[in-house]
């Protein structure tokens, strides 16, 4: 029952309550308290007799008990009264108090979850900022065979032995040069018979005039295999562009060489670096550009 369960209401009553009681009080006595107020009037207006003043004092002793409870019922009313005020006030700067508290935490909880935000999006574009800048120091940076990359390229190769390797890498240019020599000691730890790297003069003609309208052939790049017609061979630079590409270098394979005095092997013309990363630092950004899609998507 709402009247039963609640503090305000019971307050209200027990005020109520109080203030019946001095009612009662008042009109149970009322006689008494009549006639002592005229006595009393009198004597304060010197118009009382000496037998006014004698029952005065008489009724006054006799009416001491009634005095009382009509005093204590009406205290009790007045203090309950003041007490509800003073509760009723305390509660309302208690509540808010609490109101303005909760708007504070709530300012604070909103102002700490936008911190929380801007530091969120710093961190990713910082991260942004240093793949970037990662991607291109690497996308400049050499290739170079590591001893485990040269392991893997064995362990991998070692079966097809001893496949014939005919090295080649454009004339001038030092990283293919500095990358067909890595290339071709993995060849030869798994027992290829590998040639010496060699310069081949490649390129454009000089002073060639085009028709207009006409496209640009494109220059070749990466790592580019030659087989010949011979199935061992074929197989061989399918093995070969296999594990380059899973260690994360540009590699593919041009046609056959059908030219039958080209006999068994495979040519590796190491041309110049591709665009972009290479080996590591191409499968790190390629894990890592899959993951930020997969995130992206996600959202």
């Amino acid at each position: 029952m709402w009247f039963w369960n609640s503090l305000v209401a019971q307050e209200v009553a027990a005020v109520v309550s109080a203030l019946v009681l001095a009612i009662g009080a008042v009109i149970e006595y009322w006689s008494k308290i009549k006639l002592l107020a005229l006595l009393g009037l009198k004597w304060i207006l010197r118009r009382s007799t000496a037998f006014d003043r004698c029952t005065f004092r008489k009724l006054l002793i006799h009416s001491i008990g009634p005095i009382l409870v009509v005093l204590g019922i009406a205290g009790e009313f007045v203090f309950e009264g003041r007490t509800f005020v003073l509760e009723y006030r305390q509660e309302q700067q208690s509540e808010n108090t609490v109101a303005s508290l909760k708007a504070r935490a709530s300012a604070n909880d909103l102002e700490a979850a936008q911190l929380r935000k801007d530091g969120e999006q710093l961190r990713k574009d910082a991260e942004h900022e240093h793949m970037a800048r990662a991607e291109i120091e690497n996308s400049l940076s050499p290739r170079r065979l590591n001893p485990i990359q040269k392991e893997e390229i064995r362990t991998t190769l070692k079966r097809f032995s001893p496949e014939f390797a005919l090295m080649l890498y454009p004339i001038g240019d030092r990283e293919a040069e500095v990358f067909a020599n890595d290339i071709w000691d993995a060849l030869d730890k798994a027992l290829w018979t590998a040639t010496e790297p060699g310069g081949l003069m490649s390129g454009r003609e000089v002073g060639k005039i085009l028709p207009h309208g006409s496209k640009l052939e494109t220059s070749v790049d990466g790592i580019e295999l030659m087989p010949t017609t011979d199935e061992a061979s074929i197989r061989a630079a399918n093995a070969f562009a296999s594990v380059f590409d899973g260690l994360g270098f540009d590699c593919h394979i041009d046609k056959p060489d059908t030219n039958p005095k080209s006999g068994h092997r495979v040519q590796v013309f190491v041309a110049t670096r591709p665009i972009g990363p290479q080996g590591e630092a191409k499968l790190w950004f390629t894990k890592n550009k899959q993951t930020a899609d997969s995130q992206t998507s996600r959202k």
